[in-house]
């Protein structure tokens, strides 16, 4: 059971949740399952070169759009424009700074807000994104060719075999949830609606896997993936290697976090008459802006989620603010760590 859960990781987590976890182990209780059991988890787009794909860029700035173009002011003051045929809406984590935990719309930054979508350049039929893929090559030539082919060699590569096909990515749009990949003390998880858009690879989108689907509310699942149960996985699994002690969660570390099983909290929660009652309140929810997890501790909304999430495991309220109270402290004893690890080094 993905090497005993880390060799059992899970001993630094409050009692509570050990004595959950452990019985998920030993087979005592199937309330639980693995997060790579209902989510596929994957990585956000890997374009190899930002520079190139994200619109606008460092090269291209902002000079305004309408339905149909990007407009955008370049190298020399020369201003292309981007047909919206070939652009796909893009979300980074600055787009979700200040969204709620529903995100339902995207904002305009004027950076990086799209991304080239191109599958076959032999069928770009307007002549002002063509120019702007034409310039693109020649950076990419450009910089390979100045740096001893070290920058954007798999572009290079891929430019060199296949011309018509080298902008293609892979689709990235189309998930349930987004996840973080690095985590200082804010833990959210976003349910995703804007749909049709592509993800950075600073992201991470979770897919609801086939056996779920049409078989568990979108609501259970964000609620599910937002409970401190499912928190304390992710503290207990990721690794304190990032700057001012951030954690860095990769997919496999989100793989291995033990949650409550959706599809029998919400069996439970329908002959219980409360299933109703967990959708209003995950509505609730997703209006706020998600925050650190000593204030979401302290959210009402977050309590009353709490209690029908992990109420049928027979946690109290009481339990419920214990298991927060003990991921405080373990966030609190990374970022200390770190900040101690910093003054050893300035003092050195």
């Amino acid at each position: 059971l993905e090497g005993k859960l880390r060799r059992l990781a899970i001993v630094r987590g409050p009692r509570k949740y050990l004595e959950l976890v452990l019985r998920f182990i030993d087979g005592t209780d199937d309330r639980l399952v693995l997060m790579k059991d209902v989510l596929e988890i994957r990585r956000g787009l890997p374009t190899n070169a930002n520079d190139v794909f994200y619109l606008p860029s460092k090269y291209w700035t902002y000079a305004g759009e309408d339905a149909n173009y990007l407009i955008l002011r370049g190298p020399g003051n020369k201003v292309v424009k981007v047909s919206k045929t070939y652009l796909r809406r893009l979300i980074r984590p600055d787009h979700l700074r200040e969204s709620a935990y529903g995100v339902t719309t995207l904002p305009i930054l004027r950076r990086e807000d799209y991304v080239l979508w191109v599958d076959d350049l032999s069928k770009v039929t307007d002549p002002r994104t063509y120019e702007y893929v034409k310039w693109a090559e020649k950076l990419v030539e450009e910089e390979y060719r100045t740096s001893g082919g070290t920058k954007f060699a798999a572009i290079h590569e891929s430019l060199e075999s296949s011309p018509s096909t080298w902008l293609r990515l892979p689709d990235t749009s189309g998930s349930l949830l987004l996840l973080r990949s690095a985590i200082h003390r804010n833990y959210s998880v976003w349910l995703n609606s804007v749909r049709e858009a592509q993800v950075d690879k600073r992201l991470y989108l979770g897919y609801l896997r086939p056996e779920y689907e049409g078989k568990v509310s979108p609501e259970v699942v964000f609620a599910v993936a937002n409970s401190v149960l499912t928190y304390l996985g992710v503290e207990l699994m990721g690794r304190a290697n990032l700057g001012e002690g951030a954690l860095d969660v990769e997919t496999v570390d989100y793989e291995a976090v033990p949650i409550v099983d959706p599809a029998r909290l919400e069996e439970s929660l329908r002959r219980a008459g409360r299933l109703d009652d967990l959708k209003a309140v995950v509505s609730r929810v997703l209006s706020l802006r998600p925050a650190n997890i000593e204030d979401e501790a302290r959210r009402p909304e977050r309590m009353e989620m709490e209690r029908l999430v992990l109420g049928p495991l027979g946690l109290s309220d009481d339990d419920v603010r214990e298991l927060y109270k003990g991921l405080v402290e373990l966030a609190n004893l990374r970022t200390r760590r770190a900040e101690s690890v910093r003054r050893q080094h300035y003092n050195a």
